[in-house]
């Protein structure tokens, strides 16, 4: 599992490669076409399982490193 900046930074040179961008990608998946384009530029810190599978078969990532560990916050005690 990853923070959600490790995999901006793993998307981002997959993206640097790639015939499509973020925008032409998510349009031809059916979804918003900002829905990529804004977790990479860190306007969402999160995806859908299902769009981080399609992104782990399309770029060839291992789906284990496109999904975002969450910190678990911590519990205000009572005073």
């Amino acid at each position: 599992m990853s923070t959600p900046e490790e995999v901006r930074t793993r998307l981002k040179k997959a993206f640097e490669n790639s015939e499509k961008g973020p925008i032409t990608l998510a349009q031809d998946w059916g979804l918003e076409r900002n829905h990529l384009r804004e977790f990479l530029i860190g306007k969402k810190d999160s995806l859908k399982y299902e769009v981080i599978e399609s992104l782990s078969d399309h770029f060839g990532i291992p789906i284990n490193l496109l999904i975002i560990r969450r910190l678990k916050k911590k519990k205000k005690t009572a005073a």
